[in-house]
Order: structure tokens, then C-alpha cells, then sequence
């Protein structure tokens, strides 16, 4: 046969990628002719490539969506010229392909008597679900369709595109043109086909609903869609993308890189990462037996806290593979420290630690210039030159975790979901090896989201979009952050590739760009990085990947399903979709609070439901009142000198440090506003203290109370130890609201020696 291709292309920054190039040339062994039509200005490089693929490049403004580009392709063509040609094909850039040899779909559809045809189609539906009413007949899917001589060249063909109306948006595209095409050729007498006959399929609209059934059945796209598709929708639908990828991988000679290219450049992390199940469980013993050559690793660590030098260096033997030993710390102690435990010459302590022979090779141990920004600052200017020097194809990156602003075992529990999710077993770090060896497009791997005690799940940007965003435009990345939770290694351990953090690294970051010790929380520096590396990696073309152990995948998830069971139980009864509904109303709404008095001439709405959010802000609310009744101050010491502040008692050491530097927060109990002013008086035997603090942000406690205006109830303050002799002191905080009224309560002692 003949054949005229027509084939529209819309890209936000008018880059062709590959996967395009591909389906264009491999549809170009079938037709002698392609006009490749483009809503909006196409780069220079892929005019370029698109030239050795088509023989016309239309470029047209971005309206009218893919109708209008197929209306003004015809016309270029010419409606006299279409007359010549067996068949016209006009198709879009919304699939992927050819999964399967489009000689199968030719073949077979050359022995079919038809005047028109497609690869899939969508069957009819009562109601309509794009009006709420009539009828959505059976269609073609427009991303293909295939008008052979007696139609293309009938006056009718010609009527229906010069008479096409106004293409306003997406819905227009699909009642005007996509729904209607069949229906009004049919109605003429015209005889229609499909490829893959939707009525094999229990679904409506089986290329992506079933999209799993349909490459089982040798469909030979697949929707572009289906990696980008809203992640609640396609719950909805049990949408199966990850055995639809699966049965490329297994039947197909399709590059499933070229998906991951395309859709790393347009597409929401966490979206991706949900539709394609971009998670893997791994277990303690090696799934592979051949030998691989995973290139030069490297593990990263800094190491603060030297009594977990041990713990660290037995997490660094599970990687059994010969790997370079880079650590930084504070001080030249602790330097001197690490060294002798890793020291070649000393073979009698790795006996002792570890158990077997240390794969270590070299062995890099550096101070930081200043003991700011903790393990990222560490990372990013005193190991700059390493990651960057493209020594290392993978590096794993460690520090010395005690989150020692979270009490009880919350810090250790936080510290075992990352050590073992990331290292656990000499076989699991090898799966992990493994994987990176067998799929070059992965940059990033991360042990899940922690959402044991830490509401990080949904609040994961805490106070630190705006910083993250800022950090984006200043190396120059150009991605879509994600809505409600960044995909991150939260905690700042992960294993990577340097390549996919390159614009991260080198950037030339600086001491000054981090805050002072006293500053560490959300919206600082530290933890804005923490959010960005998988944006990074997206940007230059990497995926992240989610791994964990089988025990703590076991662990996290019945929790998790606990979690969810329990806030559905708590909510009005309705599937997934029908409670983000609800709620994202009651959002909308502000979070009201109160309950309404039940009206039965009005119909209810979202704010007379009492959900598990609600009784969490009236328990709040209930606190304050109480509080309010006992008129006084509640004050926290979070940290004196770097130490968590979580017993009565500090002793502090004058040959040790020079300050006394104490950070926590203060609220009144008697008002919904924050101190004006507060102070730390420190009374001892032999000296007084007493001095304002510095007052700063903390949105955690304004959270946690659910008062905003307590976002301003942070407190730093300092002085110097040279001002108090040894002995005992006890620390007061006083708080002083807008009447000058001053509130005061005990915080515990400090002991000088």
C-alpha cells in the first residue's frame, strides 16, 4: 500500500526525544510519505533529527490540540492529493512503540475489508462520564488511525474537517473529534476496524486500563499515559503498569530506556515512582550467581559521633565488593581514631571488627574546615572534589545518625531503617549492586520514607519547599517538585551515582551558604538538600529507586496498613478516590472544626463529618483551653552544646568548650500569642546569669499546639562559660508577653567542671 503519515507532536520544551524518533522511523518502513506537525517551536537539535525521519516539519501555535494540527496537516497536504494515496495514518505522540513489529498489525490489517481503522478502541458508555449524561459511543483512540482511499478521498472526509469546530481543551478534543469520528463515518456507510478488539477485554479502555492484558495480547503501544496517569484514578482501576513493564522486559525487544527518558523529563517523582512501583525488596542472600564488574565504590561517610564508628564500619562489611573508605569528621582526635581502626597495618583490628577480611582499599579521612551543616556540608564541600572527580561509579553514602533531638527509641529506630533498607547483609548489598548493574538509568537509591513516629508521609516538605525550590534555581535543575511528599532520602543516607548528582556537586558551595549549629531544623540548608538529590538525578536523566530489607519492609508495611485502615475507619464510608474528595473539601474549606447543628432542609456537607484530622485539632484546641485556665508557660530545652537536653541534669566541661549555648522554645499557656521576649537565667551558689535570648523560628511547635502565631516561640541563646565558676546551676526560662507580665518555669541544671 501507499501511504501518507501524518504525525502530531506536542512537547512543553519542544524536545523530541528518542522514543519519538523511533516510532516515527519504524512507522516510516510502512508509508512513503511523513508530515510531522508540531503545536509550538520544536529545539534546533530535534529539527535536526527529525529530518533524517520525515519529509515535512510543520511547526504551528499550541491550540486546537491534536485536531486542529491534523486539520492543518490535511490541508497542507491537500485534499486532492490524499486521492493518491492507499491509506493516511494519522497518529500522535501520546504512545509509546513499537513494542511489537508493526509488520504483525500491517499484515493482519491488510486482509480486513474496512474504510477506516485503529490500533484500540474504547467502548460505549452509559452515561457519558465526560457530560454526566447521554452516551459516549464506541471510538477509535485517536493516538492512531488509519483512513484509507474511498473515505480519505470523499467529499464527507472533506466536510468534516473543514467544518470541525473549535477545539477549546482536552474534553473538546474527545466529544468533538475522538468520540464522534467513528459514529458520524459509520453513519455514512463507511466500515470501521480495530486492531485489537476492545470487547477481548473486560474494561472500557483497554490499552490503558488493562494495559498489562493488552501487551499479553501483542498490542504494540503503550500509553504514554500509564506512567503519568493521576496515581489515585489509577488505583481506582488497578491500572497493573509494573507487569506491563515486566512483560515488555520478557516479550518484547522494545529499549524500555527509551520510556524512562521521555518520562523522567515531564513527569512528578512520586507520580512515576507510584505507577511504576518503583520500589524493590530485596533478601539477604543474592538473587544472581554470575560476577559482575560493578566499577570503583566508594563509602562516604561522616562520623561525628566516634562511639559509632564500630556500628558504622559493620554496616560498611556488608558491602563485599573492594570499595574506597572516605570519612570526615570534626576534629583531629577523631581523625587520628579512625584511622587506627581501619589502618592496613593493624590487621589485628579487623579481625576484631569485622569478623572476616576488610574489603577496604584506600582510605581517605578528612577534618572539616568548620564544624557546620553537619554530615551534608561535610558532604558537599569537603568530599566535592572526590565525587566529582569521576574516580567512583557508585558511592554509598553513611554518617554517625543519633537524631538526638527525638527521644526514647525513635532516633535508633530512624537509624536501623536506614542502615539495614541500605546495607543490611553482605547478599542484600549485593542485589542492590546488582541492580544498578543491570539498569544504568537508576542514579539513586533510598530506603523508604520513614513514617514511624515522623508524620513525614503527606508533610514532607515540612518548611522546606521554598529553600528547596531556591537550591533548583541556583545549580540550575528543571523539574516538577511534587505536591505533598518529595521523593528523598530522608535522614541523608542513600547509594548514588555521581554522575546523576553532578550539578549538585559542582556547584560552588561555600561554608557561609550553611547556618550555625544552633540554626539546625526544617528550612535550613541541610535539610533543603536532603530534599532536592532525587530531583537532581531526575534532571540529568535518572531514576530513583526504592529498596528495603525483607524484615523492615515487613515491619513498615503493617504499620502502615494499620495507619491507613485506621484514618478510613474514621471517615465516611467511600472507596479511596471518594475520601481524597472529602477531604481535599474540607481542606478547601480551611479545616473547619466545630460540628453544625444539623439542618434537615440542608444537605449536609464535608464540615459536619468529624475525620481523625478534626479530632486531632479540637483535642488541641481542648489542651490550650485548659491550659488557659492555668495561667503560666511551658518552655523545652532541645539541645546545651549539641547535647540532647532530655534529663534534668548537663555537666559541662570548662577544658571542653568555651560557651554555654542552649536552644529550645517557650509558649504561654494563658494566650494564642507568642512570648514578646524571652530569657535564661542561669542561679547558681557562686554566680547569676540572666540575659535575653535570640528569638527564632519554629513552625514545629506551632504545629504541634496548632497556634500559628507559635511559630515565633524559638529561642537561642549564649554565653560565655568564662562567666560562671564550677559548680551547680539551675536553668529558668521566663517568658514575657505584650503586658510585660513575666512567666517562669524550671528547665533542670547545669553543672560546670
Amino acid at each position: 500500500m501507499k501511504r501518507l503519515a501524518i504525525a502530531f507532536f506536542y512537547d512543553k520544551d519542544g524536545v523530541v526525544d528518542d522514543y519519538m524518533l523511533l516510532l516515527v522511523a519504524e512507522l516510516g518502513n510502512f508509508v512513503d510519505k511523513t508530515v510531522f506537525i508540531s503545536n509550538g517551536v520544536l529545539t534546533q537539535e530535534s529539527e535536526i533529527r527529525l529530518k533524517g525521519v520525515v519529509q515535512d516539519i510543520l511547526v504551528r501555535e499550541n491550540e486546537g490540540f491534536d485536531v486542529w494540527a491534523y486539520k492543518v496537516a490535511l490541508e497542507y497536504v491537500g485534499y486532492e492529493t490524499l486521492a493518491s494515496y492507499d491509506e493516511i495514518i494519522l497518529y500522535n505522540h501520546t504512545v509509546y512503540g513499537p513494542l511489537f513489529p508493526f509488520s504483525e498489525m500491517f499484515s493482519e490489517m491488510e486482509k480486513r475489508t474496512c474504510s477506516f481503522w485503529g490500533i484500540t478502541s474504547h467502548k460505549r458508555m452509559e452515561p457519558n462520564p465526560f457530560t454526566g449524561n447521554g452516551i459516549l459511543p464506541f471510538h477509535l483512540n485517536s493516538h492512531f488511525i488509519a483512513v484509507r482511499r474511498d473515505m480519505a478521498s470523499s467529499d464527507a472526509f472533506r466536510h468534516y474537517w473543514e467544518n470541525m469546530p473549535k477545539i477549546g481543551g482536552y474534553v473538546d478534543s474527545i466529544l468533538l473529534h475522538e468520540a464522534r469520528f467513528v459514529e458520524h463515518f459509520t453513519n455514512l456507510g463507511y466500515a470501521v476496524s480495530v486492531y485489537m478488539d476492545c470487547d477481548q477485554f473486560s474494561s472500557n479502555y483497554p490499552v490503558f486500563e488493562e494495559v498489562d492484558e493488552a501487551i499479553r495480547n501483542r498490542c504494540p503501544i503503550l500509553k504514554r499515559r500509564s506512567l503519568f496517569g493521576d496515581p489515585v484514578a489509577m488505583d481506582q482501576m488497578a491500572i497493573d503498569l509494573p507487569r506491563a513493564l515486566t512483560l515488555i522486559k520478557e516479550t518484547s525487544n522494545y529499549d524500555i530506556d527509551l520510556i524512562w527518558r521521555n518520562v523522567l523529563r515531564q513527569t512528578e517523582l512520586r507520580v512515576l515512582h507510584t505507577n511504576a512501583a518503583l520500589f524493590k525488596i530485596f533478601p539477604d542472600s543474592r538473587l544472581q550467581t554470575k560476577r559482575r564488574k560493578y566499577g570503583r565504590i566508594a563509602v562516604c561517610v561522616h562520623i561525628y559521633y566516634i562511639d559509632m564508628l564500630h556500628e558504622l564500619l559493620s554496616v560498611c562489611n556488608n558491602i563485599q565488593e573492594p570499595f574506597d573508605f572516605i570519612a570526615t569528621t570534626n576534629t583531629d582526635e577523631k581523625k587520628s581514631i579512625i584511622e587506627l581502626f581501619i589502618s592496613k597495618d593493624r590487621n589485628r583490628y579487623k579481625l576484631a571488627l569485622f569478623g572476616t577480611k576488610s574489603k577496604i582499599n584506600n582510605v581517605v579521612v578528612r577534618v572539616v574546615e568548620k564544624n557546620i551543616g553537619y554530615d551534608t556540608a561535610a558532604l558537599l564541600i569537603t568530599c566535592r572534589d572526590i565525587i566529582i572527580s569521576g574516580d567512583y561509579e557508585l558511592v554509598c553514602r553513611l554518617h554517625s545518625k543519633k537524631s538526638i533531638q527525638d527521644t526514647g527509641g525513635r532516633g535508633r529506630y530512624f537509624k536501623h531503617h536506614l542502615f539495614e533498607n541500605l546495607a543490611n547483609s553482605p547478599g542484600y548489598v549485593a542485589n542492590v549492586l546488582d541492580m544498578f548493574f543491570d539498569n544504568p538509568r537508576i542514579g539513586l537509591a533510598i530506603a523508604p520514607a520513614i513514617h514511624v513516629h515522623y508524620s513525614t508521609l503527606g508533610q514532607g516538605w515540612f518548611t522546606n519547599r521554598a529553600r528547596t525550590e531556591s537550591i533548583a534555581a541556583r545549580i540550575g535543575i528543571n523539574v516538577s517538585f511534587d505536591s505533598d511528599t518529595p521523593v528523598a532520602p530522608f535522614g541523608g543516607m542513600f547509594w548514588f551515582r555521581p554522575s546523576a548528582l553532578r550539578k549538585l556537586f559542582a556547584y560552588p558551595w561555600a561554608w557561609n551558604d550553611f547556618e550555625s549549629e544552633l540554626s539546625y531544623g526544617d528550612g535550613d540548608l541541610p535539610h533543603s538538600v536532603e530534599r532536592i538529590y532525587a530531583y537532581v538525578a531526575q534532571d540529568a536523566g535518572f531514576l530513583t529507586q526504592t529498596i528495603a530489607c525483607l524484615h523492615q519492609a515487613e515491619q513498615s508495611y503493617v504499620r502502615l496498613e494499620y495507619k491507613v485502615q485506621k484514618l478510613a475507619s474514621l471517615i465516611p464510608a467511600g472507596d479511596f478516590a471518594y475520601n481524597c474528595h472529602l477531604l481535599s473539601k474540607w481542606k478547601e474549606a480551611g479545616h473547619p472544626i466545630e460540628r453544625e447543628r444539623p439542618d434537615d432542609s440542608k444537605p449536609q456537607t464535608i464540615a459536619q463529618f468529624i475525620t481523625i484530622a478534626q479530632f486531632i485539632t479540637m483535642a488541641f484546641s481542648r489542651l490550650r483551653r485548659r491550659l488557659k485556665r492555668r495561667r503560666g508557660i511551658i518552655a523545652h530545652v532541645d539541645l546545651i552544646n549539641h547535647a540532647l537536653k532530655n534529663a534534668p541534669n548537663v555537666s559541662l566541661y570548662r577544658n571542653d568548650c568555651t560557651s554555654i549555648k542552649i536552644v529550645g522554645w517557650a509558649i504561654p499557656t494563658a494566650s494564642d500569642e507568642a512570648f514578646d521576649a524571652i530569657a535564661i537565667h542561669l542561679t547558681g551558689d557562686k554566680a547569676c546569669v540572666s540575659a535575653p535570648t535570640k528569638l527564632v523560628f519554629r513552625p514545629d511547635v506551632a504545629v504541634h499546639y496548632g497556634q500559628k502565631n507559635f511559630e515565633k516561640s524559638g529561642m537561642e541563646w549564649e554565653c560565655s562559660i568564662e562567666l560562671l565558676k564550677a559548680g551547680s546551676y539551675s536553668v529558668r526560662i521566663v517568658g514575657t508577653d505584650k503586658s510585660g507580665t513575666d512567666y517562669s518555669t524550671a528547665v533542670g541544671n547545669i553543672f560546670i567542671k
